[in-house]
């Protein structure tokens, strides 16, 4: 179920407020509450749809200072980045904010390798956080395809999240330092290694998936396996050139035959990842992107076993 979005700026302050017994008496159980931009007196009220409960141990971290940490990290790595850039129709965007998740992304063309086609794959990060323990504060990363501006999250691919252990505003919060440099090293580290994800690329693109019979079983895999399902006339749209990208302009796109042979698990890679980056959006479409990416992964390695 949608939930309302009470404060639609995800840098709005919200806090740690102790649960009230039926006498009106403190408990040891905290809500997060976030100020209500309605109100005249500027009152803090429950995040909809937020049901979870903290400890008075738990490390509340704003969405602000994740923010900032994720800007000291790339800023000390030396690597250039940009914000992700908005493009028509998509659901993506720089700053993504459901009113109890967010993230951030950025990319950089200074990190990049030639995919199975011969087009530019880049390095791109992500801030994340959240008030309702869906994600740990941290950031993680990426890979994107230019042409398209797909986003590949994937454990299998880039490693898994980078969780900051202290964070500014937390309380406990004295080793920020010390998660900015971890980070920072985390970062330099995968750029460094970034060209090693060329060869899982290219095994998906030597793995074929000819048969529309073929492409329902891996979608029934798929979803048995992560519990996340895509829509095979979805995917067969996106590749024939009038899905996802198609709509949103992409050059080429319309014409089909942007990934290349549409019989590859790299044609569907990018099939699927046009939906969860462009369609579905939001700060959840990287968990999305992951889980579709593993699976596939693993999948051409069997078969290439």
């Amino acid at each position: 179920m949608q939930h309302e979005i009470i404060n639609k700026d995800p840098f709005a302050e919200a806090r740690l407020t102790r649960i009230l017994d039926d006498k009106g008496k403190g408990t040891d159980k905290f809500m997060v509450y976030i100020e209500d931009p309605n109100s005249p007196t500027k009152d803090f009220v429950p995040i909809p749809g937020q049901n979870t409960i903290h400890s008075p141990e738990y490390e509340f971290v704003q969405n602000a200072a994740i923010h900032e940490m994720a800007l000291e990290v790339m800023h000390a790595s030396g690597v250039q980045f940009q914000p992700i850039q908005k493009h028509l129709n998509s659901k993506t965007d720089f700053i993504n904010w459901n009113g109890k998740r967010f993230c951030a992304r950025w990319y950089t063309e200074e990190i990049k390798i030639k995919s199975p086609q011969g087009t530019d794959v880049i390095l791109g990060i992500e801030a994340r956080n959240s008030y309702d323990k869906s994600c740990k504060a941290g950031i993680s990363f990426f890979a994107m395809h230019l042409i398209c501006a797909n986003q590949f999250h994937s454990s299998n691919l880039l490693g898994t999240p980078f969780e900051f252990s202290h964070a500014a505003g937390a309380s406990g919060s004295d080793g920020v330092a010390d998660s900015i440099a971890g980070a920072t090293e985390r970062l330099i580290r995968t750029a460094e290694q970034f060209s090693t994800i060329a060869p899982k690329l290219g095994l998906l693109a030597t793995t074929r998936c000819d048969t529309f019979d073929q492409l329902r079983r891996l979608r029934s895999d798929m979803s048995a396996m992560t519990g996340f399902t895509f829509s095979a006339d979805a995917i067969i749209d996106e590749l024939e050139g009038h899905g996802v990208t198609a709509n949103m302009g992409i050059i080429g796109a319309e014409a089909g035959g942007i990934y290349g042979d549409p019989n590859t698990y790299w044609a569907i890679l990018n099939a699927i990842t046009a939906i969860t980056t462009h369609k579905k959006g939001g700060p959840k479409s990287g968990g999305y992107s992951a889980r579709a990416v593993d699976f596939l992964i693993k999948a051409a390695e069997r078969s290439a076993a």
